[in-house]
This record gives structure tokens, C-alpha cells and sequence, in this order.
């Protein structure tokens, strides 16, 4: 098995790199509001409806 070091020159080579990557990726252009990614997705009326489920109170001790 290799045992190479990596160089400091190597190091900041490649953390410069990666860095620039990720600007880059940051830097990408945001997705439109009414974009679709081709799923079928359900019509926005601007209203959210949010359901629960839960196993019952844990505090009621007749459940």
C-alpha cells in the first residue's frame, strides 16, 4: 500500500479548486417560480393545507 503525503503545495491546489467550484455552483442561475421539473404537481391557489397524524395524546391515559 502507497503511502504518498500530500504536499501543502498540493493541499492549497486543491482546496483552491474546490472552493472555486463552489462559488461557481453559488452563482448559478435560481430556478423559476413557475418552473415544473415534469412531474405533475397540484395547482397553487396560494393556500397550503397541512395534515397531522399522530398516535393520540400521550398525556390521556383512556386512549
Amino acid at each position: 500500500m502507497s503511502t504518498k503525503r500530500m504536499s501543502r503545495r498540493d493541499f492549497l491546489r486543491v482546496s483552491g479548486m474546490s472552493v472555486a467550484g463552489l462559488a461557481l455552483v453559488a452563482c448559478a442561475a435560481p430556478v423559476a417560480p413557475g418552473a415544473s421539473s415534469g412531474a405533475e404537481s397540484a395547482p397553487s391557489d396560494g393556500v397550503t393545507e397541512i395534515r397531522l397524524g399522530t398516535w393520540g395524546d400521550t398525556t390521556d391515559k383512556t386512549v
